[in-house]
């Protein structure tokens, strides 16, 4: 047995559970698959990294995921369906679904145009119902999907989920704010308002964007660098990258991750329609940027050198008079 097979034993007890091998890991929680003994039904178990040393706040956030998670149900979404506690460590009940995640499918063969535009609408679709019962996810990305046997896609880990009808305790989410990669520019930049239903429309954007490209929208050699791109750089074109990408998702694509959220589409819904035209065959409501739209952009990120470009120009201008 190579060291990449060694099955580790369980980090803690679960009672009413057997804990039989960990299929994944995030910032607050390590996850199982399980067998549940008063029924036998194999089940994954969420649990909280740090166990019974966890802090208050580490446990305040896991309690906050369980809230958020337990109460939706969607075919889109990985179910929870209940919270509880062995020997001082929380741990998470939920379906245990086969399958691996988009990230690691993204590491593969690249995935058909239409194959990802269904799966993208799928996901519009659990995240429009997400938002109806008043949660952002505040984390999509290709590592929070996961492609069950049957193909559909199923959106997993709401720890950075936030309800958006009220003001959210900051030290819920004080752990961080997700993947620099996939973040929208609100969710780094204080000249933006608050995450709302576009900070999610972003994330769909950055896991099409993905699909289509083969890599994340923001890239960088080091932290800071990306966060030049989320900030500064316009997302490059898809079909730079792939000229196959038909100009309908670029298009699509492009709308989802534009800098303002009041550019983007206005709901996951909207999302799923222009989805829905592109599979259909049908002209899609979203328009391409134009030269006007770009040159408006760069005087909003470069106020400095637009009145530069202009002095000079007026200059100029007024020398060949």
């Amino acid at each position: 047995m190579t060291e990449s097979e060694v099955v580790l034993p369980p980090p803690v007890r679960c009672e009413g559970f057997i804990l039989l091998e960990e299929v994944g890991r995030g910032g607050s929680g390590s996850v199982w698959r399980a067998v549940q003994q008063d029924t036998g039904a194999t089940v994954a178990i969420k649990i909280l990294l740090e166990g019974p040393l966890a802090t208050e706040s580490q446990r305040r956030r896991f309690l906050h995921e369980a809230t958020i998670s337990r109460q939706l149900a969607h075919p889109g979404i990985i179910a929870t369906h209940e919270l509880r506690e062995t020997d001082g460590t929380l741990f998470l009940v939920m379906d245990f679904v086969e399958g691996e995640s988009l990230a690691a499918r993204f590491r593969g063969d690249p995935v058909p145009h239409r194959e990802l535009a269904v799966w993208v609408r799928r996901l519009a679709d659990a995240v429009a119902y997400a938002h109806r019962c008043g949660v952002l996810h505040r984390d999509l990305k290709p590592g929070n999907v996961l492609i069950d046997a049957t193909g559909r896609p199923r959106i997993l880990d709401f720890g950075l989920a936030t309800p958006f009808e009220r003001p959210v305790d900051s030290s819920l989410t004080s752990s961080g704010a997700g993947t620099l990669s996939y973040l929208a520019p609100e969710q780094v930049l204080q000249r933006h308002k608050p995450p709302d239903k576009a900070t999610d429309v972003h994330g769909l954007g950055g896991i099409l964007y993905h699909g289509l490209t083969g890599r994340p929208p923001y890239v960088g050699e080091d932290p800071p660098a990306v966060f030049r791109s989320i900030a500064e750089l316009d997302v490059p074109s898809p079909r730079y990258f792939v000229p196959t990408v038909p100009a309908a998702l670029e298009t699509i694509c492009l709308k989802c991750l534009r800098k303002e959220p009041s550019r983007r589409y206005a709901s996951a819904e909207e999302l799923c329609d222009d989805l829905d035209r592109f599979l259909a065959g049908s002209p899609i409501r979203a328009q391409p940027m134009g030269r006007l739209e770009r040159m408006w952009r760069w005087c909003r990120r470069r106020p400095l050198a637009a009145t530069l470009a202009v002095s000079s120009a007026a200059a100029v201008a007024l020398l060949l008079v």
